[in-house]
């Protein structure tokens, strides 16, 4: 049982990334080792939110650079205790280059990346990305620093909540966190802001582990972000994060885990251009989900997006701050 908690322990870490196989120095043109499968899945996190509020949303399209701010929750559910998250990301994207599905393929060196808290200031550390671009995150990966770290990078379940900090970014409601770049031959040095809303976005009127009657459907709620917050809301089925193998029950099963990977499972998606508060997921949506898997377990899950362009230096970046809630729910 400690072995499958550190090893989920671990893949949520590589969530939280949303890339890396190693920092690099910025100044070092080298090229780095690529992702492997499982880091790469990792990457994709914060793309999978993105990548399911299309066409409603399509930040990357006409940017060149995307500097983001995700705060959230993560459950597992053989993992009850709420981990709270707080990460940063920056990616400069190649123009000869597709910008999508925008964080995990990584872009130009920016030179440093540094986000300035209302408490505190932090210096992204530079990644390689799956095509070995440049990727700027806030989190180390499991083991880089050496001391938190057990057999094969592993971080026991033991040592995880000593030795490694979920959320480097804290959230401060109604305040201002800048980015600033020193810059590169292929970038330049800017700074950009942005503010955070009044408070995080939570689901409510579910519980964690609650057993719940869809007769009538399944209402989701949720509050917090702003009025104008781009919302995706995604059902889908709970057991696959089990370790036991899940719906697939094949070696791929460690790589979903790590991600919301709505490509492979069975999943409603719903998405709204405004914050509308409230969906209801039919009873049909629903059992034609749970009669594809022997599963009577749904996680739900509700992100809130907001995003904002600004000019700087000939350049047009876009700014983003993404909340998110997750719970799981046993249908009777």
């Amino acid at each position: 049982m400690l072995k499958s908690i550190s090893m989920a322990v671990s893949l949520i870490v590589l969530l939280l990334l949303g890339s890396c196989q190693k920092a690099v120095d910025p100044g070092n043109t080298q090229q780095g080792s690529s992702a492997d499968n499982l880091e790469l899945s990792a990457a994709q996190g914060l793309d999978d939110d993105l990548g399911y509020m299309e066409p409603t949303f399509s930040p990357a399209d006409s940017v060149d650079a995307l500097f983001a701010i995700s705060w959230g929750r993560f459950r597992l559910p053989f993992f009850r205790q709420n981990i709270n998250m707080g990460h940063a990301s920056a990616v400069a994207f190649k123009k000869d280059a597709n910008p999508g599905p925008y964080f995990h393929l990584g872009g130009l060196d920016m030179g440093d990346v540094t986000l300035t808290m209302p408490d505190d200031t932090l210096q992204l550390k530079p990644f390689r990305g799956a095509q070995d671009n440049f990727v700027y995150l806030s989190l180390n990966p499991p083991g880089q620093d050496g001391n938190n770290s057990g057999e094969n990078g592993m971080i026991h379940a033991r040592q995880i909540f000593s030795f490694f900090p979920f959320s480097q970014v804290n959230f401060n409601a109604d305040a201002v966190y800048s980015f600033s770049t020193t810059g590169s031959n292929d970038f330049p040095a800017i700074s950009t802001s942005l503010h955070t809303p009044e408070s995080l976005l939570t689901i409510s009127g579910l519980t964690d582990g609650q057993d719940v009657s869809i007769d009538n459907g399944l209402t989701i709620t949720w509050s917090g972000a702003t009025e104008r917050s781009k919302i995706l809301v995604a059902v889908t089925i709970g057991h696959r994060f089990d370790f036991r193998g899940g719906a697939r029950g094949d070696k791929n099963d460690l790589q979903n885990m790590v991600r919301l990977n709505f490509e492979n499972f069975p999943i409603i998606i719903k998405t709204f251009k405004q914050n509308i508060g409230s969906v209801t997921i039919s009873k049909s949506e629903i059992q034609d989900l749970l009669n594809q898997v022997d599963s009577k377990t749904l996680a739900i899950n509700v992100s809130a997006i907001d995003f904002e362009k600004e000019a700087i230096s000939n350049r047009m970046i876009g700014k983003m701050i993404r909340m998110h809630d997750r719970l799981f729910v046993t249908v009777k």
